[in-house]
Formats: C-alpha cells, structure tokens, sequence
C-alpha cells in the first residue's frame, strides 16, 4: 500500500485464480474509497501477471488515515472449475 497504488500477491497455486469483486479502503473518520468494485474502479490502471495484482490510484491516498483494507472475491479453480468467496479485512496499524 502506497500514496498512489497497492500490491497484492496472488496464491502460489497456479491452477487457482484469485479474483477480487472488490476493493474498498476505510478511513478513520468513517468514509470509504472503493477501489475496485461493482459501481466503482478508482483506478488509472490495473494490471495482473505472474500470481500479482496491481493497482494505480486515480487519486492520492493518505495512508495515515486508512483504518482498515477490505476485499471480498472468490478463488476460481481450473482444475475443478469450483469456486470459494472470500471476505477478508486488513487492519492498518497505528
């Protein structure tokens, strides 16, 4: 997590996709960017190769004020061709 974009690493399984439906930073004082999601894509780009999300901001982030990062998604299985949703939530520490 930066200013102006967020890395995320993928599985190492490559016959598992991880497919994030969205992306949504929570501030301090209550207010949300979605990053990526079902109504929004704050993003000027995003890219994903080699088991790695990137993602580019259209706006200055400040990092200091973010509470928490929350993803919801689903793993794909090639294999199978199952599925398994996701919902996780990063704590930002002070």
């Amino acid at each position: 997590m930066s200013p102006i974009g967020l890395t995320m690493s993928d599985t190492a399984d490559e016959n598992i996709e991880n497919v994030p439906d969205n992306i949504t930073l929570k501030y301090t004082d209550g207010t949300e960017y979605v990053i990526d999601g079902e109504d929004a894509y704050n993003t000027i780009v995003s890219l994903k190769d080699s088991g790695k999300s990137w993602y580019v901001f259209n706006r200055l982030v400040d990092t200091g004020k973010i509470q928490s990062l929350d993803i919801k998604g689903h793993y794909c299985n090639f294999e199978d061709e199952s599925q398994e949703n996701y919902d996780r939530i990063y704590t930002i520490a002070e």
